[in-house]
Order: C-alpha cells, then structure tokens, then sequence
C-alpha cells in the first residue's frame, strides 16, 4: 500500500521509494535484536503487545503523513516506529511457537507457521487491497460527477468506470484524457480529482489496517506471560 502511494501518486521510481521505506527496514532488524534482549526481561506476551501498539501508532503517523505532498518527517517517523513494531513481534513469535510444543514436533511447527505466514500475507494484502480499490472507484466516479466538467465527460467517465477504477500513476491520466479525445483542462481536472481520490482512498485503507491491528490486540492474549528462564553460565554453576 506503501509503495503504491509514493509511486503511483507521487511519482517516485523504485529507488526512491526504496529510500522512504529505508527506516522501516533498518528498525525492523535492530529491534529485532532489542527484542530478543528484552525477552530475559520481560514475557512474550508484553514484548508482542508492545509491538502490537507500536504498529497502531506507526500507521496513525503515516496516515497523518498522507497527502497530495509527502511530509517526508512524519512519514520517516512512520515507517521508524513501523520497522520498531514488526521487529519486536518478529523476535517473539517463533519463539513462542517452538518452545511450545516437544523437540519432535518443532519441524511441523516451523513449517505451519511458515505456512500461515504466507497465508496471513496473501489474505492482508487482498483485503486491504480491497478495500483501496473499491474506496478509489467510489471517491473517483464521485468526484467527476461534483466537478465541473462537461455532462458529456462525466457520462464518459461513468461509462468508462463501471467496472471500477484502475490504479495508475496519477501523472499519466492526462495522457489517458488525450487519447480520448478530451481537452487539455479537462485533462486537468481528471488529474486532480484522481490525485485526491487516491489519496483518500490510500486513508480509507490505512483506516482499515488501524482497525485490524487494534483488533489483533485481542488475539494476543493466550501469548505466554512467562519470562523466558536465563541459560546459567558454565562458571556459575553450582557445586554439588
């Protein structure tokens, strides 16, 4: 959702993008580490609701950050506290599902949740890919019919849409106008109103993930809340 926001609406390449979402990356990995350190200290279940609320908070900054111009601070802070989040759940959550079954079962254990992973990625960006193409049709088709143009371009672009709205980069609806046969400022026009549908069609899915990962918050609870016991060192070691 990420990507298609600074790509397609704002028009960044692939680098470019890959250096907004840099911090994402980097936090991810060093809490991570934090929270495998953390977890001589505090239970999983701490460690994974921790995360859990880092996530919400990270998606509320990079909702504020959304707009027709980046706010390349806040969004930073986003994907900052974002990498924060994930890195403190992807150090718990393997552990957690090994250490509770046998020695035998953690074959099949590791393979399940590779496969619920996957499961839980696939169905995340279906759904919340859903959610940003129906609210882009609706804002979209919306938009044309409260503008200005012509009643001519408005039944057009009815017409046009009825199957739904694809996302493209905002910057080539214009072209697409051409091609059709429209005038330059109506081009325009499409151009602005598309911009600002996908911009809220982009906040109408990051409500939608808030949503969920509030609501994730209440699927943690069976998380251990044992501290995990330190390994004693061979120098410490009791004398019989």
């Amino acid at each position: 959702m990420v990507p298609v926001y600074l790509q397609m609406t704002l028009g960044l390449d692939a680098l470019q993008t890959g250096i907004k979402i840099f911090p994402l990356s980097i936090t991810l990995i060093l809490f991570s580490i934090v929270g495998t350190r953390l977890s001589r200290l505090w239970s999983p279940r701490r460690i994974v609701r921790w995360g859990q609320v880092i996530l919400v908070a990270s998606a509320l900054v990079v909702l504020g950050s959304v707009s027709l111009d980046l706010r390349s601070a806040l969004f930073a802070g986003g994907m900052f506290f974002a990498g924060a989040g994930l890195g403190l759940l992807a150090s718990q959550l393997g552990n957690v599902n090994m250490s509770s079954v046998t020695e035998r079962e953690t074959s099949e254990v590791g393979g399940l949740q590779g496969v619920f992973q996957n499961l839980g990625s696939s169905l995340g960006t279906a759904l919340i890919g859903s959610v940003l193409i129906g609210a882009l049709s609706t804002s979209f088709v919306t938009g044309v019919a409260a503008s200005d143009l012509p009643a001519a371009v408005r039944s057009a672009v009815s017409q046009a849409t009825q199957g739904g709205v694809a996302i493209v980069p905002a910057a080539s609806v214009d072209d697409i106008a051409a091609e059709a046969g429209l005038t330059a400022s109506e081009g325009e026009t499409l151009t602005r109103i598309y911009s600002e549908s996908q911009v809220s069609s982009l906040r109408t899915a990051f409500f939608a993930l808030i949503a969920i990962a509030v609501l994730s918050l209440l699927f943690s609870r069976g998380i251990p809340t044992e501290i995990a016991e330190r390994e004693r060192r061979p120098g410490r070691a009791k004398t019989p």
